[in-house]
């Protein structure tokens, strides 16, 4: 296995980045469920400045994932995709990138609004450069509660999609993003 993408399948690199990811975002949502559930106090406020730290965390990788796949060639699209199909891979993957980006932000603009510096993991804070603001808190607040939404529909149509590719087409599709499921030659 490469650690570059090749024109069929991805490298270990960006494999890497693409379930990182997918354990993040994963993190982020069982974070913001807990802390949703409990009253204000201690404990809330631990799990928000934990899930503050991943948010951080994910914003970092995302520019490392994007940064690395502008590095590197993308695997060739496989020859029996129909253009339609084809171009709405295209759709949600970047609307994936779009929405991951646009939940980091307004989580980093939600603390830099009401004041505060954005934690990471207790070693140091991030200042974002945005004016303390109690109706662009609120907005970005309202934000923040919508995008998981659209997060999980795409993110859906993404798996619903690998699925259909490996179990009723089986193509290399999901393989190619995969550790350890080769690829047919």
């Amino acid at each position: 296995m490469s650690v570059k993408n090749t024109e069929r399948e991805y490298g270990v690199v960006s494999k890497t980045w693409h379930w990182l990811v997918l354990v993040i975002v994963i993190a982020l949502l069982v974070i913001a469920s807990k802390s949703g559930d409990l009253p204000r106090g201690p404990e809330k406020i631990e799990l928000v400045m934990l899930h503050a730290s991943f948010g951080l965390l994910l914003l970092f990788v995302l520019v490392l994932r994007l940064l690395w796949r502008w590095m590197n060639v993308t695997p060739a699209r496989m020859p029996h995709v129909p253009d339609w199909q084809h171009v709405t891979s295209r759709i949600v993957h970047y609307g994936l990138y779009i929405v991951l980006f646009a939940q980091a932000l307004s989580g980093m603009a939600r603390f830099a609004t009401a004041g505060y510096k954005v934690p990471f993991f207790g070693m140091f804070e991030v200042a974002f450069p945005m004016e303390k603001s109690e109706a662009m808190n609120e907005l970005m607040g309202t934000l923040h509660e919508i995008f998981p939404y659209i997060l999980l529909v795409l993110l859906g149509l993404h798996v619903l999609a690998a699925l259909y590719h490996h179990f009723k087409l089986k193509d290399d599709t999901l393989r190619r993003m995969t550790f350890g499921m080769k690829t047919e030659e």
